[in-house]
């Protein structure tokens, strides 16, 4: 409904293909979706948006999340949507945040690692929203070597190296209910 609504095509009609790396895609649009535990975010670019126009919505659900959303790509060019992924979880159990701790940029597990045990499952959660959304926007998914970009574990996003001036992952509210 929500990509019908942004391509003014009925629901039933949007024609839904993949990239190479399997990213759903659907002509005229660009869109990322997540889900976690009750927890849903959607963010939709259409082409002629304003310069690569932006609308995420960062999920509803029972329980509190993460979410973030990311858009890498030439915002001048007007007659392509902006690239764009998005990515919400629930906090992580210390036993899930520990499993990823290896994959993650060596600056990442540090500020991870030198975190007091309850905040981890958090920063652990809020880390990872904002890497697989980076991922998704490139159109990769986990495809790409998690250790290789630094998305950060602190209490706002980092730029990855090679991004700047490119890409924006920015940190979204979950509304919840």
């Amino acid at each position: 409904h929500v990509l019908g609504a942004a391509t003014k095509r009925p629901p039933g009609i949007v024609d839904f293909q993949r990239s190479e790396y399997g990213k759903p895609r659907v002509p005229g649009a660009e869109f990322s979706l997540s889900h976690s535990r009750g927890l849903v975010a959607v963010a939709v670019s259409v082409a002629g948006g304003g310069g690569g126009g932006r609308e995420a919505n960062g999920g509803s659900g029972a329980g509190a999340g993460h979410a973030d959303a990311v858009t890498p790509g030439d915002r001048a060019v007007e007659a392509r949507p902006a690239t764009l992924g998005v990515d919400v979880e629930a906090e992580l159990d210390p036993r899930a945040a520990s499993d990823i701790l290896p994959l993650l940029h060596p600056a990442e597990r540090r500020e991870l690692e030198a975190l007091d045990p309850a905040a981890v499952g958090g920063a652990a959660a809020q880390l990872w929203v904002r890497k697989e959304a980076f991922l998704k926007a490139l159109g990769l998914g986990l495809a790409r070597d998690l250790a290789l970009d630094l998305v950060g574990a602190g209490p706002s996003p980092l730029t990855p190296s090679g991004w700047e001036g490119r890409a924006a992952i920015v940190d979204l509210p979950v509304l919840l209910g």
